[in-house]
């Protein structure tokens, strides 16, 4: 019985210290970035952009301007988050 007691014991810290290896050594990999890992990581993102491509947005990003006439008529920065607010919603308006 004794022995049952010690072996059960010891088989909960195995079940334990597995994990946290595992754990630690996957740390440690990241950390290193060691070349054969690191070209392992690229493949894979590869291929997860040829399964599942990035949609291009024709319009993606629009550069609005703020000239010295809007400065002179709306006052220095910074202005109230309402005001930007006002600008993003006319822009969406606008397409």
């Amino acid at each position: 019985m004794r022995f049952l007691t010690a072996f059960r014991v010891r088989r909960q810290r195995y079940e334990l210290a597995v994990p946290v290896l595992v754990l630690l050594a996957a740390a440690l990999l990241q950390m290193l970035q060691p070349p054969p890992l690191a070209a392992l990581q690229r493949a894979v993102f590869d291929q997860y952009n040829r399964w599942k491509p990035r949609i291009e947005r024709q319009h993606a990003v629009v550069y609005i301007d703020i000239d010295e006439a809007s400065l002179t008529r709306l006052g220095q920065f910074p202005w109230p988050r309402s005001l930007f607010g006002d600008l993003v919603r006319r822009t969406t308006d606008m397409g």
